[in-house]
């Protein structure tokens, strides 16, 4: 039935029936009298693809009222798409029917169930009743109107549950059947490879690289049977000139053993029949490294099903360091959510898979009071275990330990005083951090970025407020992949619409000991989830120092940035006030135009900012478009002729765009998306920046002309003069031509005044 099935799926374990957690409904019933549901086909399905699927309720001994209802209900973070009842013709198409003398009424809510299986498909029963034995059948994808059928989820899920909630009594109060029904989704086919490896290599060292096979939505190809080459751009050795794919491996293998002769800079490549050419993050082979400055990649941020996420704690951790092939990791469950039993198996999960100098897990978990109460921390221990002082009880069942409970986040702080065990990282997700609130004891850095969106305005509150916090990224995975997190929601309908961010520490060992020194010293930077390398001494002293300054002196900031795409721009900002900028692919007589919108709408849930819209060029042609930072395969350029580019493009904070190769260099610039319309006379535009500011959340517009191309390795050597010195936070943030991004954390200069 499911058109997309052109190969045998691999074999999916369910989950354990006892991992999954408390749905929060009692149930005093049993299934004779509610009824019982099941779902067909049961087949594992691709992701992403397109079936239909029938689920069929069958009334117990209490049968179903006039005006009872029946709930089908998906976890909040799943990606179905979403149903839809009066265009037979198009994808979505739900229907539902009965053998009873009935009829059924169908309504789609977003948020109607409890957390977390919340999206809900309400069936009602009117104009009659359901008695014992009778059938409800509810055919999601329905073809029958000559529709494709209902996309599938598009992240791997051995268990995709749909919770089956009856009313038989039309009394508002829902239970649960006994067996819910489920699928295993898997894998696409193979539309890329993707190379990962480490940022800094001594001269002969070990290099481990790291070759995955992935589908358009980011999952592993785990059927992939493939041939393919590898290469580097300077002489190595130990590296094979081919990998053999097998299901066994998958979708994800490792080569060890490389090693560089000579020091220099590399990358490696990868081809494979039918797929585009691959290359990995930049690698740099040093004769010697100073101390302290190696570069580790990690992911601090995410959840498993446990509590609101997919996946158990175990896979989540497996994909971190097998597929993402990050060397460190948090895990980071809502604790209103997650019982004590939990947590103690994630300590002894933490404590199985630690292997210092390779894989560092960390334990932990998320308070996660609102945001008047202090909102979101990251909640990161040393050892394997820790106390838990919850923000509340909210989904809980047991509230034996509600005493232990810290609401506000200031009484955490209290609780947590003087320990060096333990780092809490404020955040955004779906309770803003307040920064009102702060410990700088326990909070020594804020995240900028995660696949919620890009929250530089959080950097810019902690300056305001006078804090001095470091600045790192995360991915908030809410779908088992940490490390690896592609936008699991179809851009703006729930969030978690953009790429998740990377962590990276600068730190000479890998282990918990020396990562919590580096986060403490604000020895780290962000990314928007490429491995960008970024080297910066200010006179002298690493990225977060404290600068200090005697009068008349200079503030010296140098170094470099190695990216995975052309440097669009470095900026060096002081408490996010610009001060200067390099823009390498700059050019006043360029005929190639760089369109870029970004932005969110507001601070908290509903921060997407729709710019479907588009580009008209008057007294111009456009010859060509290319997208630039199109997070999710439902975005991006629809079409376009030699007048104008029409795209679909949602944005949370992160950048989206499209450069235009132009006949001319003049002409008129129509832009229309996003609610903002403006004219650009591009006879008088020159090599400047024009930006279209539009809202208070980083919301605007940016037009500029570059050159095709340009260097992926920039150095810059910035001297302030003492006159233009002031006491501050100085950092960089660092913007590539695909709209990735990384932020480095401030250096602070005292000793200037104001």
């Amino acid at each position: 039935m499911n058109s997309d099935s052109r190969r045998p799926p691999p074999q999916l374990r369910p989950a354990d029936a006892a991992s999954r957690p408390f749905s929060g409904i009692i149930a005093p019933f049993d299934s004779e009298l509610l009824g019982r549901a099941w779902i067909d086909p049961r087949e594992p399905v691709a992701a992403g693809t397109f079936g239909t699927w029938r689920v069929t309720f069958v009334c117990g001994r209490a049968g179903m009222d006039d005006g009872a209802h029946i709930r089908i209900c998906e976890r909040q973070v799943c990606d179905w798409e979403r149903p839809q009842f009066d265009r037979p013709a198009d994808s979505g198409y739900t229907t539902a029917e009965t053998d009873g003398d009935a009829e059924v009424e169908l309504a789609w809510f977003e948020t109607l169930n409890e957390r977390p299986f919340r999206r809900t498909l309400q069936v009602t029963i009117a104009n009659g009743s359901l008695r014992p034995g009778e059938r409800v059948v509810v055919t999601y994808g329905d073809r029958s109107g000559g529709g494709p059928g209902r996309r599938a989820q598009t992240f791997r899920e051995p268990q995709s549950e749909f919770q089956v909630l009856a009313d038989p009594f039309g009394a508002q109060r829902y239970f649960p059947v006994a067996d819910h029904p489920y699928l295993g989704v898997f894998g696409d086919l193979a539309s890329a490879i993707e190379l990962r490896c480490g940022s800094q290599f001594l001269r002969g060292e070990a290099i481990a690289l790291h070759v995955r096979l992935v589908d358009k939505w980011g999952n592993s190809d785990e059927q992939a049977s493939a041939r393919v080459e590898i290469a580097a751009d300077s002489p190595v050795r130990g590296l094979p000139a081919e990998i053999e794919f097998t299901p066994a491996d998958a979708g994800a293998k490792v080569v060890s053993g490389i090693s560089v002769p000579a020091a220099g800079t590399l990358r490696f490549r990868a081809s494979s029949p039918g797929l585009p050419p691959a290359r990995s993050n930049p690698v740099h082979v040093l004769e010697s490294l100073p101390r302290g400055r190696r570069v580790r990649w990690g992911d601090m941020h995410g959840q498993s099903r446990e509590s609101v996420g997919t996946l158990d704690a175990a896979d989540y951790f497996r994909f971190a360091r097998d597929d993402a092939f990050v060397e460190f990791v948090g895990h980071q469950a809502n604790d209103f959510q997650i019982t004590n039993e939990f947590l103690a198996r994630l300590g002894q999960l933490t404590a199985a898979l630690h292997q210092p100098g390779r894989f560092v897990p960390f334990f932990g978990w998320e308070w996660s009071g609102n945001t008047t109460t202090g909102g979101d921390r990251n909640v990161h221990f040393l050892a394997d275990s820790g106390p838990l002082h919850r923000s509340s009880h909210a989904l809980l069942r047991e509230v034996d330990d509600a005493a232990d409970d810290a609401c506000p986040v200031s009484e955490l702080h209290e609780l947590l005083a003087g320990r060096r065990d333990v780092l809490l990282v404020p955040h955004v997700g779906g309770r803003y951090a307040n920064l009102d609130f702060h410990d700088p004891s326990l909070e020594p850095v804020v995240e900028l970025h995660s696949a919620h969106g890009t929250f530089e305005w959080l950097g810019r509150d902690a300056r305001a407020r006078g804090l001095k916090v470091g600045y790192l990224c995360g991915s908030d995975v809410h779908v088992g992949r940490p490390g690896a997190a592609r936008p699991a929601v179809k851009a703006g309908e729930d969030g978690l619409g953009v790429t998740g961010g990377l962590a990276a520490v600068v730190t000479d060992e890998l282990s918990r000991e020396a990562i919590f020194e580096a986060l403490r010293e604000r020895r780290c930077y962000g990314t928007t989830g490429v491995r960008i390398l970024v080297s910066a001494d200010a006179n002298s002293h690493p990225i977060g120092a404290d600068v200090p300054l005697a009068p008349g002196v200079p503030l010296s900031i140098a170094g470099f940035v190695d990216g995975t795409a052309p440097i669009q721009r470095i900026d060096l900002l002081r408490d996010w006030e610009p001060l200067e900028s390099l823009r390498p692919r700059r050019s006043a007589d360029s005929k190639r135009l760089r369109v870029t919108w970004c932005g969110a709408a507001s601070r908290g849930r509903r921060r997407s900012v729709l710019w479907s819209g588009r580009a008209r060029v008057a007294a111009n042609r456009i010859l060509s478009v290319e997208g630039v930072g199109f997070d999710h395969p439902a975005e991006g350029i629809d079409c376009s002729d030699g007048n104008q580019v029409r795209w679909t493009s949602v944005t949370e904070g992160d950048m989206d765009g499209v450069e235009l190769e132009l006949a001319d260099t003049g002409g008129l610039l129509e832009f229309d998306a996003g609610g903002v319309q403006f004219e650009l006379d591009l006879d008088r535009m020159g090599d400047c920046v024009h930006t279209h500011a539009v809202g208070e959340i980083e919301r605007r517009v940016q037009i500029e002309r570059v050159t095709s191309g340009g260097p992926e390795l920039v150095e810059f050597d910035w001297e302030i003069d003492p006159a233009d010195l002031c006491d501050g936070g100085y950092h960089l943030r660092i913007v590539q031509s695909d709209c990735n991004c990384a932020w480095t954390s401030p250096f602070y200069v005292t000793g200037v005044g104001d």
